[in-house]
């Protein structure tokens, strides 16, 4: 351990003292899996059909049942990994994690089984693999079984070391395996220290780290390697193929019809050194020798890479003669800056920028790659804008399927200043209220207090987070570092207010009720997502919410559970048409609830979903009543960013449902002209469910 922090024993005794200890650790036979890694408080799960936890001791994953594929992935994924919120630097945490594994695989199956992941390159990966790779121990000799398809399974880790160029991977072999087999596993992070201990062996290597490292554990069986002599491709990814085989006629290709990883006695500890500064990223902050003219100096190659006298300009150039052939460099990039990639290619490959976030739902720069099969030289661009943070890209050139390649004459040069903060709300700006008809609506914003305005006070509201731009469309700027007044997210977000007075008054699910906007997403979080629109309920969980997630849109839309109760979210994603939302976009939405039944339309399609199948629920939706809410709620709370949208149309209407009694037409007299009712009052079922006072009640 790092003889430079507290000795470990005495800071879990402190921590538990102070709270910062996220776990108590466990260690028995069969013990029970920890409620923080199934229940959402700490780590998410990639694919919940079927879920992993079987029981209340044993975790099972199953990618071929499960199909989760993600950007950049190359096969499908069953695991848990550590929560976006809760992604820390690998040097800010100590963390060990500890399971038995049972991996049960078809001959030839490959999987990541435990990583470590960040904004670069995969900083630890444990494959459990039957592959042709081969093997050396520490004075270089063989190990392992190296023979695809025979049934017997390497177990071996690839750690990102730092001390060795670009951070270039150990390999350590643990052992082999056949299906079935079961072995226990300890990953310990010792604030960027890892040591991964299996089979009686363990190896330990300080690691790279960025700004939101995480763990993630289960089953990512990979599409990787064809060994069939007769196939075209035969050694290259499925995904990296031209054209890609898809995921499904991969493994059908390669015969893997079984994949499961079986987990019992799973335990994670985690310790958070609250003081800890990430160190700047090793990185150049300009692209070196991008004329090749030093031959391939600052640029990491995979062969066969070498120079050549075959150039666009000047002496040299780089040419890849084969796969897997390719080089990289890093380059630390400005924040919030859009940035041009130029390069001159010959021949068939691919050249691309791959950003630092480019895994998961993170995404800010992704693999960006051009292709390309050009008989002389041609320039080739690329641009992309840079996320909130300053971390570095990766520049990068690829072998094609056939062929020399040549590459030269690359540049990156920022092409815009950095973006700044609220441009649309000076003070001058004028209200809302003043152009919108916002009498039955109350604001939350995202000030220190996280301050709610009532609907009198919205009238004349005009602040940092809620205004008009000078062609008056309606702002909602909020902060992810802003005040939430007891919220998990800051928002500046309306809240419809049926009764202007009292916020336990609402519609019913009878009649029909609609909220239409025509929208533009100006700034995202450091996530992407941001939900814009939601159907709440009184008494119950929300109904429905239209979230802006990573240039696309999707409503969540509550599930029902077996037991007729109110479940988690169903995803419907609004891009049957290849459709996509980047930054920019104007987009027309509306959220109708007719009769009980929700239907979302966003720029033409729409989803339906019966709510009065809730019936059935002990809280009974049919019974509850609900309101509106719209404007900007990021679902982020990393800091220096921000979830900001224009709203440039937006209305309400209600209307209720035709009356069919006969026996009380409009023209009957009131009823207190007949019966002494000057000390009561009524309640009616109306959409808003309206009290009438003792003298309005004379008068009905």
């Amino acid at each position: 351990m790092n003889t430079n922090r507290l000795n470990f024993r005495n800071v879990v005794l402190l921590t538990l003292l102070c709270g910062i200890l996220f776990a108590i650790p466990v260690k028995a036979e069969d013990a029970p899996i920890p409620a923080y890694i199934t229940d959402g408080s700490l780590f998410e799960l990639e694919g919940d059909t079927p879920h992993p936890l079987i029981n209340d001791t044993t975790l099972k994953f199953l990618p071929l049942e499960a199909q989760v594929a993600t950007t950049n992935g190359n096969g499908w994924r069953h695991e848990y990994k550590i929560d976006q919120p809760h992604r820390l630097p690998m040097g800010a945490t100590y963390e060990l994690y500890k399971a038995t594994y049972t991996v049960t695989m078809s001959d030839g199956a490959k999987s990541i089984i435990s990583q470590y992941h960040g904004d670069s390159p995969t900083l630890m990966k444990l494959y459990y693999a039957d592959s042709t790779e081969q093997f050396v121990d520490e004075s270089n000799n063989p190990v392992g079984d190296s023979v695809g398809k025979n049934g017997i399974f390497d177990l071996y880790v690839r750690l990102r070391t730092k001390g060795l160029p670009n951070y270039g991977e150990d390999v350590f072999h643990f052992g082999t395996l056949e299906a079935g087999d079961t072995f226990d596993l300890i990953v310990e992070n010792d604030y960027g220290t890892v040591t991964v201990t299996a089979m009686g062996k363990s190896i330990t290597r300080e690691v790279e780290e960025t700004p939101t490292d995480y763990l993630k554990f289960g089953n990512y069986l990979q599409s990787q390697v064809t060994t069939d002599e007769n196939h075209p491709y035969g050694g290259i990814k499925c995904s990296e193929m031209n054209p890609p085989l898809d995921f499904p006629e991969c493994y059908a290709f390669l015969g893997i019809t079984e994949s499961e990883v079986l987990l019992t006695n799973v335990s994670y500890e985690r310790i958070v050194d609250e003081n800890y500064q990430l160190p700047p990223p090793d990185a150049n902050s300009e692209l070196l020798n991008g004329d090749f003219e030093n031959s391939l100096n600052e640029w990491t190659q995979e062969e066969p890479v070498s120079a050549s006298g075959d150039t666009h300009s000047g002496l040299g150039s780089a040419k890849i003669s084969g796969p897997p052939g390719r080089f990289y460099q890093r380059v630390e990039v400005m924040a919030n800056t859009e940035y041009e990639f130029a390069g001159y290619v010959k021949g068939e490959g691919a050249v691309g920028i791959k950003g630092t976030e480019h895994i998961d739902d993170a995404s800010r720069v992704v693999d960006l790659m051009e292709t390309f099969d050009v008989s002389d030289w041609t320039q080739v661009t690329i641009t992309f804008t840079t996320g909130t943070d300053p971390l570095p890209v990766y520049v990068y050139g690829l072998h094609g399927s056939s062929g020399d390649v040549r590459f030269d004459d690359f540049s990156l040069e920022a092409e815009s200043p950095p973006v700044t903060g609220n441009n649309f709300c000076p003070s001058g700006n004028a209200v809302p209220a003043t152009v919108f008809d916002l009498a039955n609506w109350r604001i939350k914003v995202p000030d220190a207090a996280g301050t709610t305005y009532s609907p009198s006070e919205l009238a004349t509201l005009n602040n940092d987070f809620f205004c008009l731009t000078d062609d008056g469309a309606m702002v909602f700027y909020a902060p992810v570092d802003g005040g939430t007044d007891g919220s998990t997210y800051p928002r500046s977000e309306l809240r419809e207010m049926v009764d202007p007075s009292s916020s336990s008054v609402g519609w019913v699910v009878t009649g029909t009720h609609t909220m239409s906007a025509q929208t533009t997403v100006t700034l995202e979080p450091s996530n992407g997502k941001n939900v814009i629109a939601q159907v709440d309920s009184l008494t119950d969980d929300i109904l429905a919410k239209i979230q802006w997630d990573n240039d696309r849109i999707r409503v969540q839309l509550r599930q029902i559970n077996p037991d007729g109760t109110p479940g988690s979210y169903e995803d419907y994603w609004f891009d049957s048409q290849n459709t996509s939302f980047p930054v920019g976009t104007t987009f027309d939405w509306d959220m109708t609830v007719e009769n009980g039944v929700l239907s979302v339309t966003v720029d033409g399609e729409t989803v339906t979903r019966d709510f009065t199948l809730l019936e059935t629920s002990p809280s009974d939706y049919v019974d509850d009543e609900f309101y509106f809410s719209a404007g900007s709620q990021p679902q982020d709370n990393v800091l220096d960013t921000v979830g900001e949208v224009l709203f440039h149309t937006f209305a309400v209407t209600h209307v209720s449902p035709p009356v069919s009694n006969s026996i009380c037409p409009t023209t009957n007299g009131a009823p207190a002209t007949v019966f002494d009712l000057a000390n009561w009052r009524i309640k009616v079922p109306d959409v808003a469910g309206t009290t009438y006072s003792p003298s309005t009640l004379l008068r009905k």
